[in-house]
């Protein structure tokens, strides 16, 4: 089972998650993925736990769950964004090709590697 100080190894970006909201979201991610680890492959190759800790620094990240200056992204793909002189512009046709359900794992590179583990084991349409 996935612990807060594995989390935090993973990505230390979720440093300031405390431990309340910690076990919220696990129980939350255990609703998406379900009960039985061994889906997600053996060990000590499993993925359950990467793909847990991917899952939950999604939710944090755009839940703004951190209590600091690391949350905020955006949970929607930006197209376009203006910063003074700097503009960054993103191609639309890739955001309309993915599966509703996705979406918003795609705005964020933690629910990108969430979704890239998933890949891995299931293919097609799934039931947690």
């Amino acid at each position: 089972m996935l612990t807060l100080n594995d989390l935090v190894l993973r990505y230390p970006a979720m440093a300031n998650l405390i431990p309340e909201r910690f076990a919220i979201l696990q129980s939350d991610s255990v609703l998406v993925m379900g009960l039985d680890d061994g889906r997600w492959g053996v060990s000590p190759y499993g993925l359950y736990d990467p793909a847990q800790a991917a899952l939950i620094a999604h939710e944090a990240t755009i839940s703004d769950a951190l209590a600091g200056d690391d949350s905020g992204l955006s949970n929607a793909p930006a197209t376009r964004t203006d910063v003074n002189d700097v503009q960054v512009e993103f191609a639309e046709g890739i955001w309309n090709k993915l599966p509703y359900q996705e979406a918003d794992l795609y705005s964020t590179a933690y629910g990108q590697a969430y979704v890239r583990y998933r890949r891995i084991f299931f293919a097609g349409p799934r039931i947690a």
